[in-house]
């Protein structure tokens, strides 16, 4: 290679904004019309996807409409429920993070690009997924 070709190379250095220290719980429920979830607070954030469908979040004192393709955001110990409003597939994402930047988030309602939406496939293409009924109208799988 001549010295004419030879390439300079930098590094860039990458701050990392969110460093998330554990997974706490990846799940998937396919929900009846109607389902309601009466509601936790807990020491973790999450968040919750819609795959299918649209859902009513409530978020401490608000409320707010997530259609297929959307997510919310809860903080730590924020009171937090969901109704479906008709059938609906939802992914429930919990992990324990201590950046600064997840403030950010709160109370924010995301609506993801085809991109985004293809991380959180988890089965392949045509299949319904779990079968089995827990009882108050979802049906789920928990990853972790």
């Amino acid at each position: 290679m001549s010295a004419a070709m030879k390439m300079e190379y930098t590094p860039i250095p990458l701050a990392t904004v969110f460093d998330v220290d554990a997974i706490v719980n990846i799940s998937y429920y396919k929900l009846e019309n109607g389902y309601v979830f009466s509601g936790e607070s807990h020491f973790f954030w999450e968040f919750i996807y819609v795959d299918r469908g649209s859902i009513v979040v409530t978020a401490g004192a608000d409320k707010y409409f997530l259609k297929a393709g959307e997510l919310a955001f809860h903080c730590p110990y924020e009171f937090h429920s969901f109704q479906s409003v008709g059938a609906s597939d939802v992914m429930v994402v919990a992990f324990c993070c201590e950046s600064e930047a997840m403030h950010r988030l709160e109370k924010k309602v995301l609506l993801l690009h085809q991109r985004e939406k293809q991380c959180f496939q988890l089965a392949p293409a045509g299949d319904p997924g779990p079968k089995a009924a827990d009882g108050r109208g979802a049906a789920g799988v928990s990853v972790f």
